[in-house]
């Protein structure tokens, strides 16, 4: 094609400030393809981590992984801010929201250095629905301002939440996939893009050296809800307290308390400093939120919409041998209480659908499973 991809990044710290130019300019038809073939993929539209903490040091550390759609596209202020380190976020847009989508990742970047240091924004753009214009470009040069008004979240809102567009599939797994491949650390924190883990979490995995064992370790964290006006609690201490108070809860506690009771809250909730993790037997359906090992993070594209799409990846990780372990002193909070009559109206539907899938998967997996493991 006549349209080639430019591409210049510089990126520099001067008194504290981020310097950042990027021109990009290719052609939408030129992009790779998901094996199914319905979505194009723009991989590291953003990025200027190399996974490593410091010059010449090593990148066996964790990065979060996550995926959206603009209308969260926010969440990524606070999260990157709670993290303080790399992030992979995968984002679906269709193209007529195309132009909106590219101009608050710009934002986003020039507004907070955080963001222009750490995360690396990859984009998922249904066949379906392609942008009007196919020669796609994306640039930031030293000329341009940050300007705030752009990144109010509010005219957002009025666009469809990510699963309750009926139009458009919602690709989830996909999306977490391309997160996942353009993400620059050994580890892999998946987590939904609306909550945020305990401070200190990533010093905490520094110092316990704990990524530099056995690599089918997978290391759980512990989710919580916090009521909506409560405070986001800085340490486990805190925690409890709001515990205590009714303030916060288990993940899912009234959702679906089931595929999360395994992670043995009550055990978590009493352990002493002489204890840094315990060791859990996975058993279907539990779903929690794990590190682990990049190379063994991978979903099925299959799955879409709402449904069955993490614990399929749980269960091919189970069957291929890791072991789960819970982390004494970390944790990931949902800001508010998840309600299960606040789902999209095709929730039932598409979870009737993907459990069909998921029985088949199973049969799938079984034929390689190490030990004589099951799903």
């Amino acid at each position: 094609t006549l349209i080639t991809l430019v591409l210049l990044y510089n990126w520099a710290k001067a008194s504290n400030k981020i310097i950042v130019n990027v021109d990009l300019r290719l052609n939408f038809m030129d992009l790779p393809e998901t094996r199914d073939r319905h979505y194009k993929i723009w991989n590291s539209l953003y990025s200027v981590f190399d996974g490593k903490e410091e010059s010449g040091s090593t990148n066996i550390n964790a990065g979060i992984a996550t995926q959206t759609s603009l209308n969260h596209l926010h969440n990524l202020i606070t999260l990157v801010d709670a993290w303080n380190g790399p992030i992979s976020v995968g984002v679906f847009t269709p193209g007529r929201l195309l132009p909106d989508t590219l101009q608050h990742i710009k934002q986003l970047i020039l507004c907070h250095p955080k963001i222009s240091q750490y995360v690396t924004f990859n984009l998922l753009l249904p066949l379906s629905h392609p942008p009007e214009d196919p020669i796609l470009m994306f640039s930031i040069t030293a000329v341009d301002k940050c300007n705030n008004l752009h990144l109010d979240a509010r005219p957002l809102k009025q666009t469809e939440d990510n699963y309750d567009n009926s139009k458009i599939v919602y690709p989830v797994n996909a999306l977490r996939n391309i997160a996942v491949k353009n993400l620059q650390t050994s580890h892999v924190f998946m987590i939904d893009i609306d909550m945020l883990p305990s401070k200190g979490l990533r010093h905490y995995l520094k110092t316990t050296n704990l990524l530099y064992h056995d690599e089918m370790q997978a290391f759980v964290i512990p989710a919580f809800e916090v009521k909506t006006e409560s405070n986001i609690p800085d340490n486990k201490e805190q925690l409890l307290q709001k515990w205590e108070k009714e303030d916060a809860r288990p993940f899912y506690y009234t959702v679906c308390w089931k595929c999360q009771k395994n992670t043995n809250y009550k055990r978590w909730r009493l352990l002493d400093s002489s204890t840094l993790l315990y060791k859990v037997d996975w058993v279907d359906p539990w779903e929690p939120f794990y590190i682990a090992n990049r190379k063994f993070v991978h979903y099925d594209e299959r799955f879409q919409q709402y449904g069955f799409n993490r614990i399929s990846q749980l269960c091919d990780l189970h069957l291929k041998g890791a072991d789960f372990f819970v982390l004494r002193d970390a944790f990931l909070i949902h800001i508010g209480f998840k309600d299960r009559n606040r789902f999209h109206s095709r929730k039932d539907e598409e979870n009737d659908r993907n459990r069909i899938l998921y029985r088949a998967f199973k049969k799938e997996k079984l034929e390689t499973a190490v030990n004589g493991r099951i799903c």
